[in-house]
């Protein structure tokens, strides 16, 4: 079972084609993803979670094999979208609060409407600021999995390193456009 979360852009190749040309019936050819993105081995050491838009699908996926597992490290997700109508898998983000003994998503509005009372900025800027927080408190900084835009995974690099995340903590993905 293949599950996808395709965010339709105006002049998007595949969003062209969804939202225009597909018919029920129509054969894609899939592949696998290349890379070696995955959750590492880290002890007991918490883990959190930084995703951009659809960068929220890997991240799904490490989270519920972590819920398989029955991991117990604390865990956090902070789950970023431009816009408020662009949030998804809500129920899927239910389904692991109730599953992982110590989860916690975040969700985090960039330009949000007078209605949206819940975290403003970007899923960086607030996962970093808690990160000094804990670091601060405790001194034991999670692991971090980001997955996003290009500039949304060097931003994270920046504001985590500048808190005192070593870089051997932070496991990344980058969108990249296929053409």
């Amino acid at each position: 079972e293949l599950e996808f979360y395709i965010r339709l852009l105006p002049g998007g190749v595949m969003s062209e084609y969804l939202s225009v040309r597909a018919a029920l019936g129509d054969v894609l050819t899939v592949t696998s993803p290349d890379g070696d993105f995955a959750l590492a081995e880290n002890g007991l050491r918490p883990r959190w979670f930084i995703a951009g838009g659809t960068g929220l699908s890997p991240l799904l996926s490490m989270l519920r094999r972590m819920a398989e597992w029955g991991d117990p490290q604390p865990t956090r997700l902070f789950f970023g979208v431009t816009r408020y109508e662009e949030v998804f898998a809500q129920e899927e983000l239910a389904a692991l609060t109730s599953a992982l003994p110590d989860f916690r998503a975040d969700i985090v509005v960039w330009h949000p409407d007078p209605a949206w009372s819940g975290a403003v900025g970007t899923p960086v800027d607030l996962a970093a600021a808690e990160a000094a927080v804990l670091g601060g408190e405790s001194g034991e900084l999670p692991d971090f999995y980001v997955c996003g835009p290009p500039p949304m995974v060097d931003a994270a690099y920046a504001a985590l390193t500048a808190v005192g995340v070593p870089v051997d903590q932070i496991h990344a993905e980058r969108f990249s456009a296929v053409t």
